[in-house]
């Protein structure tokens, strides 16, 4: 197997069907920031596949979930007590803005409460065979309760990304939105989708924050006629983070593991 040489905690690039080409310590177990949004939407597609939810089915935020919004220093749109939205535009804000009031909603709106999710997770961890991973849950109370931290390792990440974007492609189509258009009974706002597009090397990726000093990137690529994944886990956030050199930095750090595998 070869060993990716990139400036990241753990990373890999693989197949859409989940054939690794290159590696980095994929095995080992680390915090990954806003990561297990993947598992939310997987999850609430799965229950709008089965029948159990409908894709506009509506959601009123609740008390609770206002407070969420308020103190949440990543949501980009702040929503109010009462405020009705539905399932598709939460799954939208989630997907596009890494929105951890959109995972908020949608862990009430489709399990009803914390525990149930954490059970259907702990079901679809054993599906997918991963066994190492958790989840750190915050317990304040009943109604306010949100992951506060997730492990996960590279090879787990690969098998839960694989899931979500074979059963549902769709997603991968929705997060090459140009930007966000979200309406609700009381706001309409138009934001510019902050996921970086390559179109030259037909990239799609999706930077998310880890911590203060680190984040997590994964990236979607076509080579010669194939689809690839591409995850870079522990970044310098420096390099990701600078809206003026985002693009470059970026594009740089693709074209590493572009030289390194096909290239040689």
């Amino acid at each position: 197997m070869t060993e990716l040489q990139i400036a990241a905690e753990s990373g890999l690039c693989a197949e859409l069907n989940g054939r690794i080409l290159a590696e980095k310590k994929s095995t080992e177990l680390l915090a990954t920031g806003q990561l297990d949004k993947f598992v939310i939407l997987y999850e609430s597609l799965a229950a709008i596949r089965s029948h159990d939810l409908a894709f506009n089915a509506p959601i009123i935020v609740s008390d609770a979930a206002h407070s969420f919004s308020e103190k949440d220093p990543s949501a980009k749109i702040k929503l109010s007590t009462g405020e009705l939205l539905s399932v598709k535009q939460a799954i939208e804000i989630l997907m596009i803005l890494s929105d951890k009031t959109a995972a908020f909603l949608l862990i009430n709106t489709v399990f009803g409460n914390d525990h149930n999710w954490r059970c259907e997770t702990s079901h679809f961890f054993e599906q997918l065979k991963i066994k190492d991973d958790f989840f750190t849950v915050s317990d304040q109370n009943d109604d306010d309760q949100l992951i506060q931290d997730s492990h996960m390792t590279a090879r787990s990440l690969l098998k839960i990304l694989n899931k979500l974007f074979n059963d549902f492609p769709e997603m991968l189509e929705l997060a090459k939105q140009p930007e966000l258009v979200f309406q609700s009974d009381r706001q309409a706002i138009k934001i510019k989708n902050p996921n970086v597009f390559l179109n030259d090397a037909d990239l799609v990726t999706i930077s998310i924050a880890n911590s203060a000093k680190e984040d997590d990137l994964v990236a979607f690529f076509k080579m010669n006629q194939k689809q690839y994944l591409l995850e870079l886990l522990g970044l310098e956030s420096s390099q990701l983070r600078d809206r003026d050199t985002r693009y470059t930095q970026t594009k740089e750090l693709f074209s590493q593991v572009r030289d390194q595998l096909w290239q040689k």
